[in-house]
């Protein structure tokens, strides 16, 4: 017969054996994701809506001038920054319409004001991740 101890050892030590799988999957997506992004030519936005967290793309940086740090520091206050007034003014009221799990999507032109001040032309497409209770959690542009 098998002890109480060793089946709480073999529970434990499957706990950990998934727990480490679970880390590698991890690191080994977040490489995937790193790799994918700084070898296109596409400008990422990552905005993880529940913890508040954003991921700005070398690519996004050079778009608009400003480094990654400034732009993770401004975060959603960027858009005010980076975004021309006509195009801010269509981008904002669909933002809060995925915001809102109104909308999952949309696709809007739009003019950047790169910190230098010239403007250049951009299509945002905007795509919304996993939902709960119908509202996302994750919003990449």
């Amino acid at each position: 017969m098998v002890s109480e101890e060793l089946v709480k050892y073999r529970s434990l030590r499957s706990l950990q054996s998934h727990s480490e799988d679970s880390r590698d999957s991890l690191a080994s997506a977040e490489e995937r994701f790193f790799l994918a992004t700084e070898t296109s030519s596409v400008a990422i936005w990552d905005w993880d809506i529940i913890s508040g967290q954003h991921f700005f793309s070398s690519q996004f940086s050079d778009l608009t001038g400003f480094s990654i740090t400034e732009l993770t520091e401004l975060g959603l206050t960027a858009w005010n920054q980076v975004l021309d007034h006509k195009s801010l003014a269509k981008f904002l009221p669909l933002l809060e319409e995925i915001r809102r799990g109104e909308r999952s999507t949309f696709q809007i032109e739009t003019q950047f004001l790169k910190r230098e001040g010239n403007a250049v032309s951009a299509i945002l497409d905007a795509r919304a991740g996993k939902l709960i209770d119908g509202a996302p959690v994750r919003l990449i542009l």
